[in-house]
């Protein structure tokens, strides 16, 4: 009889020792349980913050913010490597139906091919590519001395260079200032689908010449590089690339 007490007395032992232990262990798992709860919560945190920043930087890089550009309808300009334009234009004009109507004086120069670069000129100041930038980008002086070669033949005709056209008024490539500029020494596959290519079955190559404190990025504090405007973007495939001074993307 006197076992029994001694029994309970071990098993009351035993159930003080398994309540103590389960005390000490209960902080340990809240404090585990804690950590893994914070761990969970600041992962997704952070994947949430680099979800919303990365989305802000490529809207903040891809699109334009002056919602001015607009699709070219000016049938003489539609097969060109651009396909949206920003008015005002070069000359002056507010309407895309003022400058095409302006522009069909020049069909003649066109037709006969008296310059390769007289087409894509024109375009550039009548219709001009539309980019991140707020204004009309001009073209290099040294493509509209290319396309001023068709004076000989106008002048044939007692027709003069247009004071408007004045190459001197242009911005030099390389120089302070942005300009367009073309380059059609590239040769490339032929595609199966897309605008026409140049003569000779060679690529037509747009080359933005951006000037020495010229930003075509967001800010002036960040440095990320040339980012292509989507509105210079085409398909892949197609022969086309963007040289951004003298480096081609």
């Amino acid at each position: 009889m006197a076992v029994f007490p001694l029994a309970v007395a071990s098993h009351k032992l035993q159930s003080a020792i398994v309540i103590q232990s389960k005390a000490r262990i209960r902080p340990k798992l809240m404090v585990v349980w804690v950590v893994v709860w914070w761990s969970l919560l600041t992962g997704r945190l952070c994947e949430s913050l680099h979800r919303h920043e990365s989305t802000e930087l490529l809207d903040d890089l891809s699109l334009p913010h002056h919602n001015r550009c607009e699709p070219i309808t000016v049938s003489m300009c539609t097969d060109m490597q651009y396909n949206t334009t920003i008015m005002p234009n070069l000359i002056g004009h507010t309407k895309q139906e003022e400058a095409g109507m302006e522009l069909v004086q020049f069909m003649p120069l066109i037709k006969v091919n008296c310059s390769p670069d007289i087409h894509f000129f024109l375009c550039t100041l009548y219709v001009p590519i539309c980019t991140v930038l707020d204004r009309p980008i001009p073209p290099c002086r040294n493509l509209c001395e290319s396309a001023r070669l068709c004076e000989e033949i106008m002048q044939r005709f007692n027709f003069h260079w247009p004071e408007n056209l004045e190459c001197s008024k242009f911005p030099e490539a390389g120089g302070e200032e942005i300009c367009v500029a073309e380059n059609t020494t590239a040769t490339a596959a032929t595609p199966t689908a897309g605008p026409p290519l140049g003569a000779g079955g060679k690529s037509r190559r747009i080359n933005v010449h951006k000037g020495a404190n010229e930003h075509t990025g967001v800010g002036p504090y960040r440095n990320i590089g040339f980012v292509c405007p989507v509105q210079l973007k085409t398909p892949p495939g197609l022969g086309y690339e963007l040289n951004v001074g003298g480096k081609v993307s």
